[in-house]
């Protein structure tokens, strides 16, 4: 019953949760918060989804025009000091912001290589502390593209 509870609100929540920043400061969390309510829920997760919630509250909207890079690494500063192990999804929330800011300032492709290959590093960084995947993550495939962007740069050599 969790895994198929878990799977179904997972599906509906990660809308929200990648669309951080164009959601109005009340909406944010509603889906979590009816979530943490339902009595079929276990105390693991309940208490996963509390933190999720105080997360999604304490993290400001982003304007449209501004700085994404930035305000990523500064949620992967803040998301290295709440995990308890490797794996915690109590930083869920600050990754998917992050890798949010992260694609979208890719996709636009606006900006110099040395910016746009930090940001591939930077998602291959996130994924790497929450990719699940059995198959091929996708962790070689973003430093693959940061050292491809910027080969000369500190962060290519990291990759």
């Amino acid at each position: 019953m969790l895994c198929r509870l878990t799977k179904g609100s997972f599906r509906r929540l990660l809308p929200e949760l990648l669309n951080f920043g164009c959601l109005p400061g009340r909406a944010r969390g509603n889906s979590l918060q009816g979530l943490a309510a339902r009595n079929d829920v276990n105390e693991p997760l309940r208490a996963e989804v509390v933190v999720w919630i105080a997360a999604l509250g304490s993290i400001p909207t982003v304007a449209p025009d501004a700085a994404p890079l930035p305000r990523a690494k500064a949620l992967l500063r803040e998301a290295d000091y709440i995990p308890r192990f490797p794996k915690d999804r109590m930083v869920l929330v600050h990754y998917f912001a992050a890798s949010s800011l992260l694609n979208r300032f890719v996709a636009k492709g606006a900006a110099r290589k040395a910016e746009i290959g930090e940001a591939y590093y930077l998602l291959g960084v996130i994924e790497s502390r929450v990719g699940r995947s059995i198959w091929i993550s996708q962790t070689a495939s973003c430093f693959e593209a940061a050292i491809r962007t910027a080969p000369g740069e500190a962060f290519a050599e990291e990759a």
